[in-house]
């Protein structure tokens, strides 16, 4: 049988471990943690006033400490942030509202916006191409996983010229314009030039035209799309 505690506040027997009551150096505290909550909001409550001063005249060192500390533990304040977020979306979203629409905060919510699209890519792209289909009214299924599965079949290369590229785009194989959706059955890598090159214009109106054109990679081409309309 599990050892037990008695908290001299409250007088309840409780399981003895960190759970209930809170370590103290070596040894675990005399009263649980429900009370030791308890007195300490009393004792805030009393001394509200002198509290509110001392972080007044502290403000720099608390925010110093406190991103130390975020650095320190970043982690879990990252998995704290997102497990809040996801059980209090609501609130979590008025809160993002109402400090993106404040005016001093524009510039720094453009440079935060930069530096994300920056560091994801892949993201930033899949974010606008499913903004184009959504205003178009098409299907935005394709997720960043089966990019990274088309990327590999085409071994990190232009689906079209075949030449390798640091920055592939997102090229849809029937354009949005021509009722293309962005989904797996439609979306192919392309170097910058292929995919400005290509544009709004038919896949087999386009090619042939290229000095690039390969009857090898255009059979690649097709054999994937079949592929990811046979449920590959």
């Amino acid at each position: 049988m599990d050892k037990t505690k008695t908290c001299n506040k409250c007088n309840r027997e409780l399981p003895e471990n960190k759970d209930y009551f809170r370590l103290r150096g070596r040894w675990l505290g005399n009263k649980c943690r429900i009370c030791e909550r308890e007195d300490a909001k009393l004792y805030y409550d009393q001394n509200k006033d002198y509290f509110k001063e001392w972080h007044e005249k502290n403000k720099e060192f608390r925010n110093k400490k406190a991103r130390e500390n975020r650095e320190k533990n970043k982690e879990i304040y990252t998995e704290r942030a997102l497990k809040w977020q996801k059980e209090n979306k609501e609130r979590a979203y008025a809160i993002n509202k109402k400090w993106r629409n404040k005016e001093e905060n524009k510039e720094k919510k453009r440079k935060l916006n930069a530096n994300w699209m920056k560091k994801n890519p892949d993201k930033n792209a899949q974010n606008t191409r499913r903004q184009e289909a959504r205003k178009a009214k098409l299907p935005y299924t394709f997720a960043i996983e089966e990019w990274n599965l088309c990327k590999a079949y085409f071994e990190n290369k232009c689906s079209y010229c075949g030449s390798y590229s640091e920055k592939l785009h997102q090229e849809h194989f029937v354009p949005v314009v021509k009722g293309g959706g962005y989904t797996k059955q439609n979306i192919l890598p392309a170097c910058q030039w292929c995919n400005t090159s290509k544009g709004q214009k038919k896949f087999f109106e386009w090619y042939y035209k290229q000095a690039f054109y390969s009857k090898e990679r255009e059979k690649r081409v097709l054999d994937y799309l079949e592929m990811q309309s046979d449920g590959g």
